[in-house]
């Protein structure tokens, strides 16, 4: 009998052994070089460090840590490095809302203003119109432009502010007639979703999504994110050399944003979402749901630039998706200041990909992403992505003159400049005066002006701020010639100059 019984456990581990030498073989199979492939790619970009992780079939596959999450004291990343996920976080924010709909709090078809009442539109036809949908597949309407700089440049700590604000943005084009990538309307979607439940989105994302999947490197809002010792700072490069960047304020856009995680955990997230909604036995998102989240609901614009080059993409709620030779793809990548993230799935073949980057702007995690699924699936090779990366800026003096030329200068002293300027749908900002320099001051930041003719003046920084906004503003100031008075100020932050009216000081 204990021949018998030590036979059988002989055989038993033979065949756990074997088992793992197959899967060995199998990851050895597919994904030999990778490792170094990776590590050049990294050189190629100057970045400091990215985590790596492929599951497929229900299981990790692969996972790995390069380079540095901390570039100058050289702490290595792994995977448990905490990374900012930017825009993946979009997908977190839509499963919330798809939780509160299946539990009868909220239906995808109401409008939004059911449960933000003093929410307004631009008209009423669009107050009429506008769905919950609308505000997940980014078919309001609404332009990104003038959306991100209300949010980001007139930031603002208390992100119902911009509710009122809503109303002064003029429609691109009309509602469900467009895909316009707008992280405002995330933002709203977020503050339905807390009116909807009686709780913080950061909560439901926590009770919803993080806990029950075991999330527990995964955070909201870099503060938080940065009391893990393996939290992974952003960089940018300065000339060759990766250069670190400042974290970005997520106040009114941490619905669209705010998440930072690992690849551990993203992995998670991942088989959450290949094995349709389901995760160790328990259903955390409906079947429903999950087919709805990545299915074609919103068709986008065509893009030349874009290396897989399909014939038709959509998005859905927070995935866009489309048929890659004839496999389905969902994807979405993410970026703030410092990070870039990437996410790829591939339900059909079980299979997932993510890959965060603490490098900003950057086609470092595509082009990795884009590598893993060559290897697994060779007749989805394509050409490589064009290298580009974030770089840092440099500030000249705060003292730089605004005046430049001294024969070109405008027909009015700069002093008639200064005072309060004000936009219903932005906020105030002011302009002042010091010695021979003009400055404008945002609640964002402090820029410097220099004119360059036709009472035109062009923005630059004063100090380091995180990678979200650079300069592109161009000022024009209004003179009324019959009272001699500057009345205005038209600012390039829509298709058509947004005009801000000087207030009385």
């Amino acid at each position: 009998m204990k021949t018998i019984l030590n036979i059988s456990l002989l055989a038993t581990l033979i065949l756990c052994i074997s088992s793992c030498v197959q899967e060995k073989k199998y990851r050895q199979k597919s994904l030999v070089g990778l490792d170094s492939e990776i590590e050049n790619l990294i050189a190629e970009h100057h970045a400091a460090g990215i985590a790596v992780a492929v599951v497929k079939g229900g299981k990790t596959i692969y996972t790995e840590g390069f380079g540095y999450r901390d570039y100058e004291n050289k702490l290595a990343v792994d995977e448990h490095t905490v990374f900012g996920i930017g825009s993946c976080t979009k997908a977190f924010t839509a499963s919330v809302l798809g939780t509160l709909q299946d539990e009868g709090k909220l239906k995808f078809t109401d409008t939004p203003n059911t449960y933000l009442p003093n929410l307004e539109f631009y008209n009423q036809g669009m107050n009429d119109s506008i769905q919950i949908k609308n505000l997940l597949t980014h078919s309001t309407g609404i332009n990104s432009w003038p959306s991100e700089s209300t949010a980001i440049l007139f930031i603002t700590p208390n992100k119902y502010d911009l509710i009122p604000r809503i109303k002064q943005i003029k429609p691109l084009t009309g509602v469900n007639k467009s895909w316009i990538y707008n992280n405002l309307m995330y933002s709203i979607a977020g503050m339905v979703a807390e009116k909807a439940s009686g709780k913080s989105l950061e909560n439901q994302w926590q009770e919803k999504i993080f806990n029950p999947l075991g999330m527990s490197n995964s955070y909201v809002g870099w503060e938080e994110a940065s009391e893990n010792k393996n939290f992974s700072h952003g960089y940018a490069v300065d000339s060759i050399t990766p250069s670190k960047v400042l974290q970005e304020d997520m106040a009114t856009r941490g619905a669209g944003g705010a998440i930072y995680s690992s690849v551990n955990d993203m992995s998670k997230w991942m088989q959450l979402w290949l094995n349709e909604g389901e995760y160790d036995n328990k259903q955390i998102l409906s079947k429903k749901y999950v087919q709805s989240a990545t299915s074609f609901l919103n068709k986008l614009p065509d893009n030349p630039r874009d290396s897989l080059n399909p014939v038709d993409r959509y998005y859905g709620y927070g995935w866009g998706n489309w048929i890659h030779r004839g496999y389905k793809r969902v994807e979405h990548s993410g970026g703030t200041s410092g990070y870039v993230s990437n996410v790829v799935l591939y339900p059909e073949e079980k299979l997932g990909i993510v890959v965060l980057s603490n490098q900003t702007t950057t086609s470092l995690s595509s082009m990795i992403t884009n590598r893993i699924v060559e290897r697994l699936y060779p007749e989805l090779k394509e050409n490589k992505l064009e290298t580009r990366f974030g770089q840092t800026f440099t500030i000249a003096p705060a003292d730089t003159p605004t005046i430049q030329n001294p024969k070109n200068r405008p027909s009015y002293e700069l002093s008639k400049l200064t005072g309060t300027y004000m936009h219903p749908g932005f906020g105030e900002f002011k302009i002042y005066l010091k010695d021979k320099t003009l400055f404008a001051d945002f609640p964002l930041t402090t820029f410097r002006l220099e004119y360059t003719g036709d009472n035109t003046f062009i923005d630059h920084h004063t100090t380091q701020i995180p990678l979200t906004y650079w300069n592109f503003m161009n000022l024009v100031f209004q003179e009324n010639t019959e009272n001699n008075t500057i009345n205005s100020v038209s600012i390039n932050l829509d298709e058509e100059p947004v005009i801000f009216t000087r207030q009385n000081n």
